[in-house]
């Protein structure tokens, strides 16, 4: 599945992977996800990306100002499948929705589609 997304997207959703638990084939399955949306050193350079830890917890800032290109990745199904549990298990704001709604949509629309979206 062809799977676009936005900055923020990507940026969150290597958050959402990197608080995934499990053995050690799961955290790979996870850190492969992360790899797949991660910025390289130019985007978070042009962003001006930054981690802080705060109250010991990563807070990712940015630059949300400057506008890089969506990225198109490809999923296999139990990759959506992952990417989908990440973010259905992972705690989220309301003000979150302006990012997660979207992607949430497109994931469910290729559910609708006839594809299988198995937990694993």
């Amino acid at each position: 599945m062809k799977l676009t997304v936005s900055t923020t997207q990507r940026i969150q959703l290597c958050r959402d992977m990197r608080t995934q638990t499990g053995d050690a084939g799961a955290l790979r399955a996870w850190w492969k996800l992360e790899d797949i949306f991660a910025l390289d050193d130019k985007e978070k350079a042009a962003i001006k990306f930054q981690t802080r830890l705060v109250d010991m917890q990563e807070v990712y800032l940015w630059d949300s100002s400057v506008s890089l290109p969506d990225k198109v990745v490809e999923l296999e199904l139990i990759d959506v499948a992952r990417t989908k549990h990440a973010l259905t298990t992972s705690v989220h704001r309301a003000q979150d929705r302006a990012w997660l709604e979207p992607l949430l949509a497109e994931l469910e629309e290729s559910a609708s589609a006839g594809l299988s979206l198995v937990k694993r």
